[in-house]
């Protein structure tokens, strides 16, 4: 769920506030790679964050943070299948 709220997020700020892959045009792929790393630790910190919080759900503190695989039995369910 807290993913699919990040791309969700990346969607909302392209629709609202135009930042897209459009802005790295003309960017070395140095400084594409930093605006991008920017980009993500932004909406990790201000979008996904406080909306897991607000779910109940696990947070990680930055972009690069590795994420716990989790196996639902099934896609409505929030039990771990073993």
């Amino acid at each position: 769920m807290v993913l699919l709220l990040h791309d969700i997020s990346h969607a909302y700020r392209d629709i609202f506030n135009g930042i897209n892959e459009t802005m790295y045009k003309g960017m070395t792929p140095l400084q594409t790679a930093s605006a991008q790393a920017r980009d993500e630790q932004f909406v990790t910190r201000f979008y996904e964050t406080p909306g897991a919080q607000k779910l109940g759900q696990g947070t990680r503190r930055s972009y690069e943070q590795p994420k716990e695989k989790f196996t639902p039995v099934s896609v409505t369910s929030t039990e771990e299948q073993k």
